[in-house]
């Protein structure tokens, strides 16, 4: 077994499994190892709602959508349908925000509704609003698939001769000349002249956060309900902007997934810790029943896990002192979304020179 490797990519998340993708650009494959703790898209993003929303609050995070979306959009007619789709959008926004809002989008950019056709969209939705809100539509937003589209990934990376190994936890990782030794939990080790660390939530506590001690970051609780309610056809995305919150249809599940924002901070990771607790619910119930009061009933169960937290909200890649180092990821909730970009940009930090693109897709 190959035990010296010119990159190696340690989490096989999204961002991780887009790194492997992407390294055939600077790299033979056969030259690169992916190695996690678990299984591929078993962390964070197996519990990813797959919501792409082509928006971004800032133009740092502008640009990682735009270059990220081009991907999925690239990318695309070589997936399966079901992976990567695009959805009718609505959104409900404080008339004093909707113009910044609407200008915010990147791709399939929405328009104000006027009085009248804010009451038709209302009545078909079923949806309440308060007097100062406003109505955007005529707008779209993708859904995709993140576990199997990392899935997919993975399978691409290793048919190509890329090396895949679950269920090995890196324990530490030590500077070896040139290049970097990483220690696993079992004793053995693996050489590599270049590392990408993209292990979410759990780079805290781990030996792997030491080159990356100037990178401040928190774990947060990231929540959502399913609603059993009634899912018309082609039901469309409707994004609540005023509370950080969206419904979303899963059709080929049989509900709605109600994303909401968890107030709670620095979680424990423990599957005893990461549940949605009565507090959860009634923060989520809350804001659902000033716009659909008829789902509050048909709220229960949901899916929930943890992210880490960039200080200004926007993933992205960060190098240590040495520059053959890559931390990639601090999803901030938008880990799967932006995946494409922050994968790209981690390999051209390690391959000065590199210009990694999105924008090919699936080649």
């Amino acid at each position: 077994m190959n035990r010296s490797f010119d990159l190696v990519i340690v989490g096989a998340g999204i961002v991780g499994c887009m790194v492997a993708y992407f390294s055939r650009q600077v790299l033979d494959r056969r030259r690169v190892l992916i190695v996690d703790h678990g299984f591929v898209a078993s962390g964070t993003t197996g519990h990813s709602p797959g919501h792409c929303h082509p928006q971004g609050f800032d133009a740092r995070q502008r640009d990682l959508t735009d270059r990220s979306i081009a991907f999925f959009e690239a990318a695309a007619p070589k997936l399966p349908p079901a992976l990567f789709r695009r959805k009718r959008l609505f959104g409900v926004v404080a008339r004093e925000r909707a113009a910044s809002v609407v200008g915010s989008y990147v791709r399939g950019q929405p328009r104000i509704a006027d009085a009248d056709r804010a009451r038709q969209i209302c009545g078909s939705l079923g949806l309440t609003i308060d007097p100062g809100q406003d109505i955007h539509c005529d707008g779209f937003t993708f859904f995709g698939q993140p576990v199997a589209i990392a899935h997919h990934l993975a399978k691409s990376f290793v048919s190509e001769g890329g090396s895949l190994w679950e269920g090995r936890h890196v324990s530490g990782i030590e500077e070896d000349g040139s290049r970097w030794r990483l220690v696993l939990a079992d004793g053995q080790t693996v050489s590599s002249e270049r590392v990408v660390v993209s292990i979410g939530p759990w780079l805290s506590g781990s030996a792997l956060a030491a080159p990356f001690k100037e990178v401040p970051f928190r774990r947060k609780k990231v929540c959502a309900l399913h609603v059993y309610a009634e899912l018309p056809e082609d039901a469309p995305l409707i994004y609540f902007h005023d509370d950080d919150s969206y419904l979303m249809p899963r059709d080929d599940l049989g509900y709605w997934i109600f994303s909401f924002a968890s107030p709670d901070w620095d979680c424990a990771l423990s599957p005893a810790s990461l549940v949605i607790d009565e507090r959860d619910r009634q923060i989520a119930l809350s804001v659902l029943k000033k716009y659909r009061d008829d789902m509050v009933e048909l709220a229960t169960g949901g899916r929930l896990g943890c992210d880490s937290y960039a200080p200004d909200f926007n993933p992205g890649a960060w190098p240590d002192a040495s520059g053959r180092v890559v931390l990639a990821g601090l999803g901030s909730g938008y880990g799967f979304r932006l995946s494409p970009a922050v994968a790209a940009d981690a390999l051209n930090l390690l391959f000065p020179g590199a210009d990694v693109r999105t924008e090919r897709g699936l080649e």
